[in-house]
């Protein structure tokens, strides 16, 4: 009996152990309600290229979470002339939720024939004017974004992201270009607490059997 009780211990310490999972507070399931709109570009301040810049160092935007029926933050790039292969990068100064880690960011494009660039160096960014890092997440799927974190990201941080847009069609783009974007937050350790209660549940049995 005893070695069942170490083993069952050990499943749920290990269950304990297990990194917290993250939610993502998508379109329509909670997240900033907010919609940024740029009609003049400027140069990119890491480089010499064409960008659309959110945001500055000194007044970032607040991205807090919204609730269940926020939506995501809609940004539109307006006015935009893109010839095929030609690139425009994005650069965004936000701050993060004051109550929320995030642990990845998503974005979405709402544009025919406007993708992502795929080379993960062009996506990077740099918290409270750090340098800049490398996600360890790179998911990129055309139009769809996913950048993971190396670690949580703190409420309250001031976060610089650094894409790369770039016209995929074999024509010239004229117009708008939405994106949707949005974070994903830490659920709460939910097998944490099972395994601190499984615990207790067994330290209670032992104890009511040795009376």
């Amino acid at each position: 009996m005893k070695s069942r009780v170490a083993i069952f211990a050990a499943v749920l310490l290990a269950l304990a152990a297990l990194p917290a999972l993250a939610t993502p507070i998508g379109p329509n399931t909670g997240a900033p309600a907010l919609t940024t709109t740029i009609s003049t570009y400027g140069v990119d301040p890491f480089s010499t290229e064409a960008a659309a810049l959110i945001g500055t160092s000194t007044n970032p935007v607040p991205i807090s979470y919204g609730g269940a029926t926020a939506g995501s933050w809609l940004k539109q790039l307006q006015g935009l002339v893109l010839d095929p292969t030609d690139e425009l990068n994005l650069v965004e100064y936000v701050r993060v939720d004051p109550q929320q880690d995030w642990t990845d960011w998503h974005e979405v494009i709402k544009a025919q024939n406007i993708g992502w660039s795929q080379d993960a160096d062009d996506s990077w960014y740099s918290l409270d004017g750090g340098t800049t890092k490398i996600y360890t997440g790179y998911t990129y799927n055309g139009q769809d974004l996913e950048l993971v974190f190396q670690t949580p990201v703190a409420p309250g941080t001031l976060v610089i992201f650094h894409k790369e847009l770039i016209n995929l069609g074999s024509s010239q783009f004229s117009g708008e270009i939405d994106v949707n974007q949005y974070p994903s937050v830490p659920e709460p350790a939910t097998l944490s607490l099972l395994a601190l209660g499984g615990l207790a549940m067994l330290r209670r049995r032992k104890h009511a059997r040795a009376r």
